[in-house]
């Protein structure tokens, strides 16, 4: 799983000791950045990432959102409290896990919850639809 925590630090702007448990990726740091910088975002190209401004400020919140990862002959698609893993070694189909219930991604629950399972697939499959393939050496 990803848990990797961060922290940010601004005094007179960021509330001092406030947490966020809210899950963000680093592709959300351009759109945040920019933003506090008071610029604009390109309009020419897809920005995949949000502004976490809010969340910093504690002025808002975020809305839920599919993240995916795609490395090697994994993906992945977490939505809410829901990870579908495809390509995990021994696995021979997709592994389905509830975060809440199971950070350690130790209870496939594939079987139990086929809609979910498509759910997800359908999700992953949109994604790799409209997103591009980058070959990494």
């Amino acid at each position: 799983g990803h848990r990797v925590p961060a922290m940010a630090y601004w005094p007179g702007q960021i509330e001092p000791g406030s947490v966020c448990r809210k899950t963000a990726m680093g592709m959300d740091l351009f759109p945040t950045f920019v933003a506090l910088a008071g610029g604009d975002l390109p309009t020419d190209r897809p920005i995949d990432g949000v502004d976490l401004s809010p969340l910093l400020f504690g002025t808002g919140s975020l809305t839920a959102r599919p993240l995916f990862w795609r490395s090697g002959g994994r993906k992945a698609v977490r939505y809410g409290e829901w990870k579908l893993v495809i390509g995990e070694r021994d696995q021979p189909g997709p592994a389905l896990y509830n975060l809440d219930a199971d950070p350690q991604e130790r209870q496939d629950l594939a079987k139990d919850a086929p809609g979910r399972v498509q759910e997800l697939l359908g999700l992953l499959e949109h994604w790799e639809g409209c997103s591009c393939l980058c070959e990494v050496p």
